[in-house]
């Protein structure tokens, strides 16, 4: 059975079970990135957003920022 195409005669026929198949394709076009830390309140002075509401000591915030848009 080493050919594709009809059965010669005394072999059966080639016969191949259906499959599904599936593809897939992803592109993310990345502008623009930036990283980024803010410090809030680096002398730790008490702030008061709020009348008696202090929020202290110093705040560190980091992270990442990305753009798609041309």
């Amino acid at each position: 059975m080493g050919h594709y195409g009809p059965a010669l005669p005394g072999e059966l026929p080639l016969v191949l079970p259906a499959r599904t198949q599936a593809n897939a394709y992803l592109q993310i076009r990345i502008i623009e990135v930036r990283l980024f830390i803010r410090f809030d309140d680096i002398q730790a002075g008490d702030v008061a957003d709020l009348p008696d509401l202090a929020i202290r000591g110093p705040r560190l915030v980091y992270g990442v920022k990305w753009d798609f848009w041309n």
